[in-house]
Protein backbone atom coordinates (compact mmCIF):
# COMPACT_ATOMS: atom_id res chain seq x y z
CA UNK A 1 0.00 0.00 0.00
CA UNK A 2 1.63 3.35 -1.10
CA UNK A 3 1.25 6.58 0.40
CA UNK A 4 -0.21 9.41 -1.27
CA UNK A 5 0.72 13.39 -1.29
CA UNK A 6 0.95 16.32 -3.27
CA UNK A 7 3.60 18.73 -3.91
CA UNK A 8 2.40 22.54 -5.38
CA UNK A 9 4.60 24.95 -6.48
CA UNK A 10 3.98 28.15 -5.02
CA UNK A 11 5.90 30.58 -7.20
CA UNK A 12 9.88 31.33 -7.27
CA UNK A 13 11.60 28.82 -5.19
CA UNK A 14 8.54 27.95 -2.40
CA UNK A 15 6.64 24.68 -2.49
CA UNK A 16 3.84 23.45 -0.24
CA UNK A 17 3.96 19.57 0.24
CA UNK A 18 1.31 17.43 2.02
CA UNK A 19 0.97 13.69 2.67
CA UNK A 20 -0.34 11.73 5.48
CA UNK A 21 -2.45 14.66 7.36
CA UNK A 22 0.63 16.53 7.61
CA UNK A 23 2.01 19.94 5.32
CA UNK A 24 4.98 21.56 4.90
CA UNK A 25 5.53 24.99 3.69
CA UNK A 26 9.03 25.54 2.04
CA UNK A 27 10.65 28.95 1.30
CA UNK A 28 6.88 29.75 0.06
CA UNK A 29 6.71 32.93 1.91
CA UNK A 30 9.07 35.56 0.31
CA UNK A 31 8.93 39.11 -1.53
CA UNK A 32 8.28 38.92 -5.10
CA UNK A 33 10.37 41.69 -7.05
CA UNK A 34 8.66 42.22 -10.48
CA UNK A 35 11.17 40.90 -13.27
CA UNK A 36 13.05 39.41 -10.73
CA UNK A 37 10.96 36.89 -8.72
CA UNK A 38 7.16 36.36 -8.72
CA UNK A 39 5.28 36.77 -6.29
CA UNK A 40 4.25 34.20 -3.89
CA UNK A 41 1.20 31.87 -4.72
CA UNK A 42 -0.03 32.33 -1.29
CA UNK A 43 0.10 34.89 1.49
CA UNK A 44 0.44 33.98 4.89
CA UNK A 45 -2.56 34.68 6.82
CA UNK A 46 -5.07 33.33 3.28
CA UNK A 47 -2.21 30.11 3.37
CA UNK A 48 -3.76 26.40 4.15
CA UNK A 49 -2.97 25.28 7.53
CA UNK A 50 0.59 23.48 7.90
CA UNK A 51 2.84 21.60 10.26
CA UNK A 52 5.44 23.47 9.51
CA UNK A 53 6.76 26.45 7.61
CA UNK A 54 11.05 25.55 6.39
CA UNK A 55 12.97 28.48 5.91
CA UNK A 56 16.16 27.82 3.96
CA UNK A 57 17.72 30.91 4.14
CA UNK A 58 16.68 34.27 4.86
CA UNK A 59 17.31 35.89 1.56
CA UNK A 60 14.35 37.80 0.02
CA UNK A 61 13.16 35.76 -2.34
CA UNK A 62 12.98 33.03 -0.15
CA UNK A 63 11.73 34.56 2.90
CA UNK A 64 9.25 37.51 4.45
CA UNK A 65 9.32 37.77 7.93
CA UNK A 66 6.11 38.95 8.39
CA UNK A 67 4.42 36.63 6.04
CA UNK A 68 5.75 33.88 7.81
CA UNK A 69 5.14 34.89 11.11
CA UNK A 70 1.39 35.38 9.61
CA UNK A 71 1.55 32.00 8.42
CA UNK A 72 2.36 30.28 11.30
CA UNK A 73 0.36 32.25 13.52
CA UNK A 74 -2.75 31.43 11.70
CA UNK A 75 -2.30 28.06 10.87
CA UNK A 76 -0.45 26.85 14.45
CA UNK A 77 2.51 25.87 12.21
CA UNK A 78 6.08 26.13 13.88
CA UNK A 79 8.92 27.33 11.69
CA UNK A 80 12.91 26.05 11.07
CA UNK A 81 15.36 27.81 9.75
CA UNK A 82 18.97 29.25 10.28
CA UNK A 83 19.95 31.30 12.57
CA UNK A 84 19.40 34.72 10.96
CA UNK A 85 15.69 33.60 9.99
CA UNK A 86 14.96 32.49 13.67
CA UNK A 87 16.07 35.91 14.80
CA UNK A 88 14.42 37.53 12.66
CA UNK A 89 11.17 35.76 13.85
CA UNK A 90 11.87 35.72 17.50
CA UNK A 91 9.83 38.77 18.64
CA UNK A 92 6.63 37.78 16.51
CA UNK A 93 6.34 34.09 17.51
CA UNK A 94 7.05 32.18 20.48
CA UNK A 95 10.59 30.74 20.97
CA UNK A 96 8.81 27.13 21.46
CA UNK A 97 7.41 27.24 17.58
CA UNK A 98 10.57 28.35 16.63
CA UNK A 99 13.71 25.63 15.83
CA UNK A 100 16.86 26.73 14.70
CA UNK A 101 18.75 24.57 12.33
CA UNK A 102 22.23 25.56 12.10
CA UNK A 103 24.24 24.60 9.97
CA UNK A 104 21.91 26.00 7.31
Amino acid sequence: MGATGEIEALGNEGFRIAAGGKAVYVDAFFRGIPGVASRPAVRGRDAAPADLILVTHGHWDHFSPGAVADAAEAGGAAVVGPADVVRALGGRLPGDGLVCLEPA
